[in-house]
């Protein structure tokens, strides 16, 4: 009976520890178990988590094997940080959460929200569309992003200049400087890229 007790407990601390795990920032880190499609993934230990404020093709639909790359890409397998807003779990029981892929200094800087939030980086790259359901605090600033339409699943081969979404930096296609293909966005004029918060390199001068 006591072995039993005391593996059971060493069990929930390995769990706590593996799958779930409170920052001090009051963020929850946890590690993505795979990616289901391009506004849901499940976490290592089976719990869902349907992303906030944004909505993503459904399977079958144009454009939702994209969207569920992009997100593959960026963190199955991966340590994430879930932020929640308002209603803790959707219909489904599923958790409604912003993703984060870089644990943020502040979670209500626009500049951090477009850089490391996973909603965000959707909406960015014209894979997801605004959903607002409730009170979402990032609503404004998600419909500005989605307005912008900085970029479409056809943007890489009629795009200009291409951008690099952590350091907000611009490039011309041929620039020695540019991003990993996973840290790229895509532009089709300077004016989008300017618009969106981006500057120009000073190596390629685009």
């Amino acid at each position: 009976m006591k072995k039993t007790i005391i593996g059971t407990v060493l069990l929930v601390i390995l769990a706590t520890q593996m799958f779930s795990q409170q920052t001090q920032s009051g963020l929850t880190q946890a590690t993505v178990l795979r990616v289901i499609d391009g506004d849901t993934i499940e976490l290592a230990g089976g719990e869902r988590v349907r992303f906030i404020g944004i909505d993503a093709p459904e399977t079958g639909e144009p454009g939702a094997d994209e969207a569920t790359r992009f997100v593959r890409e960026l963190v199955q397998g991966r340590t994430v940080w879930l932020e929640a807003d308002g209603a803790d779990r959707d219909r489904f029981g599923r958790l409604r959460r912003y993703v984060w892929i870089q644990q943020p200094t502040n979670t209500q800087d626009p500049d951090q929200i477009r850089r490391y939030q996973l909603n965000a980086l959707l909406l960015q790259h014209g894979l997801a569309t605004v959903m607002i359901i409730g009170s979402v605090r990032n609503e404004a600033l998600f419909r500005q992003l989605a307005s912008a339409r900085a970029f479409s699943p056809a943007a890489p081969q009629q795009a200009t200049f291409i951008g690099n979404r952590n350091s907000l930096v611009f490039h011309t296609p041929i620039c020695a400087s540019l991003p990993a293909p996973r840290n790229r966005i895509y532009f089709e004029t300077r004016h989008d890229a300017i618009r969106s918060g981006y500057r120009p390199c000073q190596r390629c001068g685009p």
